[in-house]
Protein backbone atom coordinates (compact mmCIF):
# COMPACT_ATOMS: atom_id res chain seq x y z
CA UNK A 1 0.00 0.00 0.00
CA UNK A 2 1.27 3.53 -0.99
CA UNK A 3 0.82 6.70 1.36
CA UNK A 4 -1.59 9.12 -0.01
CA UNK A 5 0.15 12.02 -1.49
CA UNK A 6 -2.53 12.04 -4.69
CA UNK A 7 -1.86 13.90 -7.58
CA UNK A 8 -3.47 14.81 -10.94
CA UNK A 9 -1.04 14.29 -13.39
CA UNK A 10 -0.77 14.76 -17.59
CA UNK A 11 0.18 11.86 -19.58
CA UNK A 12 0.73 11.91 -22.86
CA UNK A 13 -0.10 8.95 -25.68
CA UNK A 14 -0.43 8.38 -29.23
CA UNK A 15 -3.68 6.79 -30.63
CA UNK A 16 -4.16 4.67 -34.08
CA UNK A 17 -8.17 4.77 -33.98
CA UNK A 18 -11.19 7.78 -34.44
CA UNK A 19 -12.66 7.46 -30.89
CA UNK A 20 -12.97 10.93 -30.04
CA UNK A 21 -12.73 12.24 -33.04
CA UNK A 22 -15.87 14.69 -34.16
CA UNK A 23 -18.19 13.37 -36.18
CA UNK A 24 -17.65 9.19 -35.35
CA UNK A 25 -20.09 7.01 -33.27
CA UNK A 26 -19.24 6.14 -29.71
CA UNK A 27 -19.12 2.54 -30.06
CA UNK A 28 -16.26 2.02 -27.46
CA UNK A 29 -12.25 1.89 -27.66
CA UNK A 30 -10.91 -0.26 -30.26
CA UNK A 31 -9.26 -3.72 -30.20
CA UNK A 32 -6.13 -3.01 -31.83
CA UNK A 33 -3.08 -4.51 -29.90
CA UNK A 34 -0.93 -1.35 -30.52
CA UNK A 35 -2.85 1.53 -29.99
CA UNK A 36 -1.74 2.88 -26.43
CA UNK A 37 -4.87 5.36 -25.93
CA UNK A 38 -7.24 2.92 -26.20
CA UNK A 39 -5.20 0.03 -24.37
CA UNK A 40 -4.48 2.37 -21.23
CA UNK A 41 -8.21 3.21 -20.83
CA UNK A 42 -9.19 -0.42 -21.10
CA UNK A 43 -6.57 -1.92 -18.99
CA UNK A 44 -4.58 1.02 -17.52
CA UNK A 45 -0.64 1.32 -17.54
CA UNK A 46 2.02 -1.00 -18.05
CA UNK A 47 5.80 0.16 -17.16
CA UNK A 48 7.42 -2.62 -19.64
CA UNK A 49 5.91 -0.01 -22.37
CA UNK A 50 7.94 2.85 -21.62
CA UNK A 51 10.72 4.00 -24.34
CA UNK A 52 14.08 2.54 -23.91
CA UNK A 53 16.49 5.08 -22.47
CA UNK A 54 14.27 7.07 -21.08
CA UNK A 55 15.70 9.84 -18.23
CA UNK A 56 14.96 8.13 -15.62
CA UNK A 57 14.37 4.52 -16.25
CA UNK A 58 11.41 2.47 -16.72
CA UNK A 59 8.24 3.94 -14.99
CA UNK A 60 5.07 5.12 -16.36
CA UNK A 61 6.04 8.75 -17.00
CA UNK A 62 3.64 11.70 -16.22
CA UNK A 63 3.60 15.56 -15.97
CA UNK A 64 1.74 18.53 -13.97
CA UNK A 65 2.35 20.80 -17.11
CA UNK A 66 0.17 19.30 -19.68
CA UNK A 67 2.39 21.05 -22.23
CA UNK A 68 5.40 18.94 -21.14
CA UNK A 69 3.41 16.08 -22.24
CA UNK A 70 2.30 17.66 -25.11
CA UNK A 71 5.54 17.96 -26.46
CA UNK A 72 6.78 14.34 -25.89
CA UNK A 73 3.43 12.93 -27.71
CA UNK A 74 4.48 15.43 -30.19
CA UNK A 75 7.79 13.67 -30.81
CA UNK A 76 6.13 10.41 -31.40
CA UNK A 77 3.18 10.80 -33.11
CA UNK A 78 1.65 12.94 -36.01
CA UNK A 79 -1.10 15.87 -34.81
CA UNK A 80 -4.16 13.48 -35.69
CA UNK A 81 -2.93 11.01 -33.99
CA UNK A 82 -2.58 12.78 -30.37
CA UNK A 83 -4.29 12.13 -26.91
CA UNK A 84 -4.22 13.43 -23.44
CA UNK A 85 -4.47 11.66 -20.18
CA UNK A 86 -5.49 12.91 -16.82
CA UNK A 87 -4.23 10.61 -14.28
CA UNK A 88 -4.30 9.68 -10.58
CA UNK A 89 -1.00 9.26 -9.52
CA UNK A 90 -0.39 7.54 -6.26
CA UNK A 91 3.15 9.34 -5.87
CA UNK A 92 3.76 8.05 -2.19
CA UNK A 93 7.33 9.32 -1.17
CA UNK A 94 8.84 10.68 -4.18
CA UNK A 95 12.57 11.28 -4.72
CA UNK A 96 13.63 14.31 -5.87
CA UNK A 97 16.23 13.82 -8.97
CA UNK A 98 17.43 17.20 -11.67
CA UNK A 99 19.91 14.35 -12.93
CA UNK A 100 18.99 11.46 -15.38
CA UNK A 101 19.38 7.74 -14.28
CA UNK A 102 18.58 5.30 -17.05
CA UNK A 103 18.89 2.65 -15.44
CA UNK A 104 16.21 2.97 -12.48
CA UNK A 105 13.37 0.16 -12.91
CA UNK A 106 11.78 0.63 -9.33
CA UNK A 107 11.68 3.94 -7.20
CA UNK A 108 14.81 3.82 -4.93
CA UNK A 109 14.98 2.31 -2.11
CA UNK A 110 12.99 4.30 0.89
CA UNK A 111 11.05 5.76 -1.59
CA UNK A 112 7.44 5.23 -3.68
CA UNK A 113 8.14 7.17 -7.09
CA UNK A 114 10.78 9.90 -8.42
CA UNK A 115 9.94 13.28 -9.22
CA UNK A 116 12.05 14.91 -11.66
CA UNK A 117 12.67 18.67 -11.02
CA UNK A 118 13.37 21.61 -13.20
CA UNK A 119 17.61 22.24 -13.08
CA UNK A 120 20.51 19.75 -14.43
CA UNK A 121 18.91 19.30 -18.16
CA UNK A 122 15.48 18.81 -17.05
CA UNK A 123 12.95 21.69 -18.52
CA UNK A 124 9.53 21.02 -16.74
CA UNK A 125 8.20 18.79 -13.60
CA UNK A 126 7.76 14.99 -14.37
CA UNK A 127 6.24 11.99 -11.97
CA UNK A 128 8.00 8.67 -12.47
CA UNK A 129 5.89 5.62 -10.90
CA UNK A 130 7.50 1.73 -10.81
CA UNK A 131 4.44 0.07 -10.09
CA UNK A 132 1.65 0.27 -12.74
CA UNK A 133 -1.12 -0.05 -9.40
CA UNK A 134 0.04 3.72 -9.16
CA UNK A 135 -1.50 5.35 -11.82
CA UNK A 136 -5.01 5.17 -13.54
CA UNK A 137 -6.53 7.72 -16.34
CA UNK A 138 -9.47 9.58 -15.21
CA UNK A 139 -9.99 11.74 -18.42
CA UNK A 140 -9.04 11.45 -21.89
CA UNK A 141 -8.79 14.59 -23.77
CA UNK A 142 -8.52 14.68 -27.82
CA UNK A 143 -7.31 17.38 -29.31
CA UNK A 144 -5.64 19.09 -32.89
CA UNK A 145 -3.00 20.95 -32.61
CA UNK A 146 -2.57 21.64 -36.22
Amino acid sequence: MFPANERRRWHGTKRECTVGDPGTTPTGFCKSPTCSMCIVMQRSFDKEKSAPGSMFGKGVYTSGTSSKSHGYIKQVAPSRYRAMLLCRVLAGKAKKLTQADHNLVAAPAGFDSVRGVPGGGLNYDELIVYDNNQIRPLYLVIYDST
